[in-house]
Formats: structure tokens, sequence, C-alpha cells
């Protein structure tokens, strides 16, 4: 066995067959070199994972990384297999994880089948729909919509929160002038009429709606959705959606607090 250096490497050929050829390091075992019939050569290692199957991972191509730079990753990715972990399957899993953009998809592939429930486990509306797939367009694929889902952090969401507020997804949508009716979202609820436990977000957010889609005011509906994200952002929530290490206010204090996020962004 050779050991794998920048002249070995220029000088290495496929096999006098035309198929692939492996060398093995002489230095660093489950280390190697394949040199493939159309010339073009990667790094490459060998190992057994957990189950004992033989498996073949490509750290990189020739090119770019050096002969020495790939043996250090090498080493690095046989160190994880004596760990335990199976770098192949890690980048085929990777592969295959879904993004953002194949999140919102299959979230509105799901809707149109009537598959998304909203309040009283009933259909989400057809004009809730319409809210959800402008943010869709207009925020989160823009922001989010190339992250792989299983990658996503706390912070990532937070960051998103913060440029929407912020204005970094701000668009002027043009429309053409028409009348619409825009229903307040959420029925009556005599369940909890006057407790202020009421959530008032889904109807400021169609205020927004009839703004962009019924006055062409795009620039005002984008500080109506920003007040909205910049309040989330802060952490406040209505009882419907806490969550643990969100704060609890009743309706009045979140129609409040985004009446002036609101002002402010008016200002």
């Amino acid at each position: 066995m050779p050991k794998i250096t920048k002249r070995f490497v220029d000088t290495a050929s496929p096999k006098a067959n035309g198929s692939d050829a492996v060398f093995w390091d002489e230095e660093l075992p489950g280390f190697g070199l394949r040199v493939k019939a159309s010339g073009g050569r990667a790094y490459v290692i060998q190992y057994r994972n957990a189950h004992g199957r033989s498996r073949r991972h490509t750290v990189g191509k020739h090119g770019h990384l050096a002969p020495d730079q790939a043996r250090k990753e090498a080493r690095l990715l046989l160190a994880d297999v004596a760990r335990g972990q199976d770098p192949a399957e890690a980048k085929r899993s990777q592969r295959g994880a879904i993004t953002v953009a194949d999140l919102c998809r299959r979230y509105i592939e799901a809707a149109d089948k009537g598959l998304i429930l909203g309040k009283r486990k009933r259909p989400k509306k057809a004009s809730t729909l319409a809210t959800d797939l402008g943010r869709i367009d207009r925020h989160i694929k823009p922001l989010l919509g190339t992250r792989r889902v299983a990658e996503l952090v706390p912070a990532d969401i937070n960051r998103f929160m913060r440029d929407v507020a912020t204005g970094k997804t701000k668009v002027d949508v043009k429309t053409k002038k028409r009348r619409a009716l825009f229903e307040p979202v959420h029925g009556s609820a005599p369940d909890i009429a006057g407790t202020g436990a009421a959530n008032p977000i889904a109807m400021i957010a169609s205020f927004g709606m009839a703004l962009r889609y019924s006055f062409d005011m795009g620039e005002l509906a984008d500080k109506v959705d920003a007040a909205i994200a910049a309040v989330l952002a802060s952490g406040l929530r209505t009882a419907d959606i806490k969550s643990e290490g969100t704060t609890a206010v009743n309706t009045a204090q979140m129609g409040e607090a985004i009446l002036k996020e609101l002002q402010a962004l008016h200002a």
C-alpha cells in the first residue's frame, strides 16, 4: 500500500478495464483515494458501523482538499466511527431531510384536503388559510425556506421573528381595486365571552388583509404583520398559544401590545 501524497494522487490511474480504482493509505488504515474512470479523484474512508455493516464515505474531492488535509479529516471521521457514529448514514439522512419550504408545501397540500384543523377541531376556513399562505410566501419561505427543519433551533426562530418585525421581508403588493368582505376570523365563542381568554391576533391579521387586498395599502399591511411578529417575538402569548418560557396575557393586553408596536412602526 502506498502513502497517499500529492505526487501519488497526481499519477494514480483507474483500473486497466476502465473501472474505478481505490488505493489505501499505508499510514492511516481505512483512508483511501478513489480514482474514477473519468479521471476524477476523491478521498474516502472505509469502515464498519455499529451493526457490522461495511460503509464507504467520501471525505472530499481532490483539489478541494490536499492529501494531508483529507487525512486529518479522515482521522476525525474514523474517530467518530469508533464512538458509534455512522458518517455515511448521517450524510444520507441529511440529504433526505425536508426543508422548511418542503414542510410549507406539505402544509398547503394538507390544507387543500381539509386536513389542517383550527379551533373546535374543524378544518381551517379559506380566509384563515389565505392569511397562512400570504405569510408563507412573504415571510417564511424567503427567510427560512432553504433551511432543513431538523437543524432549526430556537435562535433561528427568534431571528426570523425579528427580521419580519424590522421589515426585512417587506414587499409592496399591487392589486386591482376591488371590494371584499373580511370576516373577523373567530365566532362569538360564548363559552369564553367576557373572560379575556380570546386570542385577537387572527382578527387583527384579517384587518391587515383588508388593507393589502381591498385598499391597496401594502405598506401599512406590512406594518400590521410586523407589529404582530414583534409582539410574538417578545414572548407574549394568550392562553391558547401559551408555551413554556412565554408570558401569558389576556385579550386586551395582547391587543394593546400590538397597537403599541404598530404605533411605533408608523411613527
